[in-house]
């Protein structure tokens, strides 16, 4: 995402980093897979495991799926990348 041509204007190589390493540390906080079976939160079952995730760690999740439908997930905040990036003040 932070290399993608619409984003590289926005955000600076440095900012990207910083970025990248609170993404390292979140992620040590998400539970690895103990091989139980979820229940389906979403339309496509390949988009339950970062719904798990955002949940797990109190996250927002981005995506630029316009066909996920997150919204109907109870609790679960999530936007495109400029709403994350504008959210957290690094995009106007």
């Amino acid at each position: 995402m932070l290399v993608d041509p619409g984003f590289s204007g926005h955000v600076s190589p440095a900012m990207a980093d910083v970025l990248l390493a609170a993404l390292r540390i979140v992620s040590i906080g998400v539970i690895a897979d103990t091989g139980r079976q979820a229940p389906s939160r979403c339309d496509d079952p390949d988009d339950d495991y970062p719904v798990d995730a955002a949940m797990a760690t109190g996250s927002m999740l981005v995506s630029r799926d316009d066909h996920a439908n997150f919204s109907r997930v109870a609790g679960l905040h999530s936007g495109r990348p400029g709403t994350a990036l504008r959210a957290a003040g690094l995009l106007e």
